[in-house]
């Protein structure tokens, strides 16, 4: 039995800090896609079905709220982690507001952040693949994508 392939993407305008999430992401089994503006993330997210999008909140083109709307309208399927300078409270407002938006939400890590933490976020993600929510199965629903077999 082969096993399933992992997608990340992560968006990150510091081009340092997006290839070592890319490098950590990719160490615990990820394929990891790594942007670092707004075109290359639009462009990731078609190509790409990600099951982990690490968001940095604080973004020239593309703010992190800006990115969870995105991601909610597109009514996004992967665990979302968020990585910020901000303070706690606009971290917990984010994932809050990405929750409230039908997202999978991750977590959470301030920078500077502690690359064993976040690896081990990473393998969680892995490890605890979510089974379908009541919204994802009413979303397959509506738009007839199960097939029953006898």
């Amino acid at each position: 039995m082969t096993k399933a392939i992992s997608n990340a993407i992560i968006l990150d305008d510091d081009e340092n800090l997006g290839r070592l999430l890319g490098e950590l992401a990719e160490s615990v089994g990820f394929n990891a896609t790594v942007a670092h503006a707004r075109d290359g993330f639009v462009k990731a997210l078609r190509e790409v079905t990600a099951d982990l999008i690490v968001l940095d909140l604080q973004m020239p083109e593309l703010d992190g709220i800006e990115a969870l709307r995105m991601l909610g309208d597109a009514r996004c399927n992967a665990n979302v982690l968020l990585v910020t300078g901000m303070d706690k409270r606009t971290l917990g407002a984010a994932e809050e507001y990405g929750r409230s938006r039908g997202l999978k939400m991750a977590g959470g890590f301030q920078k500077p952040f502690s690359p064993p933490e976040l690896l081990a976020a990473f393998e969680s993600v892995l490890a605890h693949k979510q089974p379908p929510t009541a919204t994802d199965l009413q979303r397959a629903i509506d738009e007839n994508q199960l097939i029953l077999h006898y």
